[in-house]
């Protein structure tokens, strides 16, 4: 069974989507909230950085890391870092408009995991659940 998650993502200019994300994980039960810690790269965002002062407060465990040098497409190196510094246990690693919803984070903790595999997730529409195509970037 999954007794920690890191949940790694790359940012670019995204303080809706980061803020949409924040509020999801805001909703997580109490078990997968507190048992993750959230992952998030700032990809040398010159116009929309993280503000981490309106994450500073928040109930959750937030590791914020940025990027000073602009490289093109350096999304890549973002994950890479947040790898880096995750703590141990599983590491999903995902896009920052990519959506883990209240009852999938649950699901996690209460899915046997194989540490020999690793694993890519399939995902489903937000509007009514349907299956939609996998990403390479999860």
């Amino acid at each position: 069974m999954l007794k920690h998650l890191n949940l790694v993502m790359p940012y670019w200019e995204s303080p809706d989507m980061l803020r949409e994300q924040v509020r999801h994980w805001l909703d997580w039960r109490t078990v997968p909230r507190q048992r993750t810690t959230f992952l998030i790269v700032d990809d040398c965002s010159a116009e929309k950085p993280i503000d981490v002062a309106t994450l500073r407060d928040l109930p959750l465990d937030i590791r914020v890391f940025r990027i000073a040098r602009k490289v093109v497409w350096n999304w890549r190196a973002a994950k890479n870092i947040a790898m880096h510094e995750a703590p141990g246990g599983w590491s999903l690693i995902t896009d920052i408009d990519h959506v883990l919803p209240r009852d999938e984070a649950a699901a996690l903790f209460k899915t046997p995991l194989n540490p020999d595999c690793a694993y890519h997730v399939n995902r489903r529409t937000a509007s009514d659940g349907s299956p939609y195509k996998p990403h390479s970037s999860t």
